[in-house]
């Protein structure tokens, strides 16, 4: 089930799986020797992010605000401090007993444990992708506030959103830095988008096809340093208006994999794990680099699979303890049922 309790859609899993691959495949290719490597990894960064709050937006169900907040802070929140709690305590303590470890996104103690209170894009190396669901969580309490608006304030207000979204960065740098605020306006539009795509039956397979002919080699020729995370979005308006027409496309390629069995299973596997890849692979990759392995098909793999592995982990030790200690929960709060 995906949150909110309506029917999973196995072709938004797999689009999530190819959406974490190219995540991954982007910070490989950020150290890579290949020679049209930064050429590619500017194409991925131009719509690898931005298909994710499409995505978000697709799922998204109109909800009294306070209580969809209240959910989403569970939903996403908790977790985000839990991993951040997961690589910042050890990293913190090997800061304070062997010094900073640039490789890793380890800095001084006092200046690490600085930026992951801020949690926006001053975190780099392993924590570089933090900054990802605090502004997803911005984005989706935003665009519901639209949802509860009549038509004329809704469109005034996803207008403001509009314009917030390139001058906030723009004129206040610093506002990416704390939890991805600068990207917030950006990630709402985007995430309405997707909302009103899936509302309407936009994921035209001709349409998106036409348009990918064009938006491709647009994206390629575009400048190699868009990132979202900054809050840069590449020429105005036509750099999102790329991204999202690359994300469509990334979608239509999801639904063909829903045809081949292996690869379904593959893209599924990985997109009912993308949240916690997300927050590791980094980890992974950049640790298996400071070991010294260099082959770019292992780091993706792994950087894909241990996080993978260890989410099931985690899930089957909350399982064990949710049964363990049902004997001594009241009736209505025992778990009955298989962890969501």
């Amino acid at each position: 089930m995906i949150p909110g309790g309506t029917t999973r859609l196995p072709w938004l899993d797999c689009a999530k799986g190819l959406g974490i691959v190219l995540v991954v495949w982007g910070h490989v290719l950020a150290f890579s020797g290949w020679p049209l490597a930064e050429q590619l990894k500017g194409f991925i960064y131009a719509f690898h992010i931005p298909l994710f709050f499409l995505l978000a937006g697709m799922t998204l169900h109109g909800r009294p605000i306070a209580a969809f907040a209240m959910r989403k802070l569970t939903a996403l929140l908790l977790p985000y401090l839990g991993f951040l709690v997961l690589l910042g305590l050890p990293a913190l303590a090997v800061s304070a007993l062997h010094g900073p470890v640039p490789a890793l996104g380890i800095d001084r103690w006092s200046i690490l444990l600085a930026k992951l209170v801020l949690g926006g894009s001053v975190l780099s190396g392993m924590f570089g992708t933090f900054w990802f669901v605090p502004c997803l969580f911005g984005g989706l309490v935003l665009a519901q506030a639209a949802l509860h608006m009549g038509s004329p304030a809704r469109h005034i207000f996803v207008g403001f959103l509009v314009i917030g979204a390139y001058a906030l960065p723009a004129l206040l740098p610093e506002a990416t830095m704390v939890l991805g605020v600068g990207s917030m306006p950006m990630a709402a539009v985007l995430i309405l988008v997707g909302f009103w795509a899936q509302r309407r039956g936009a994921l035209n397979p001709l349409w998106i096809a036409l348009s990918a002919l064009v938006l491709v080699p647009l994206a390629l020729l575009m400048p190699p340093h868009t990132d979202m995370k900054f809050g840069d979005f590449g020429v105005p308006l036509l750099g999102v208006a790329t991204a999202i027409g690359l994300a469509f496309a990334t979608m239509l390629l999801a639904r063909l994999g829903l045809g081949v069995p292996p690869l379904r299973v593959v893209l599924a596997f990985a997109g009912h794990r993308s949240l916690t890849i997300m927050y590791l692979h980094q980890a992974v990759h950049l640790g298996l680099r400071l070991a010294g392995v260099e082959s770019e098909p292992i780091l993706i793999l792994l950087a894909l699979l241990v996080p993978a592995l260890l989410h099931d982990a985690f899930l089957s030790a909350r399982h064990r303890a949710r049964s363990l200690a049902a004997p001594f929960l009241p009736l209505h709060a025992r778990v009955t049922g298989p962890v969501p």
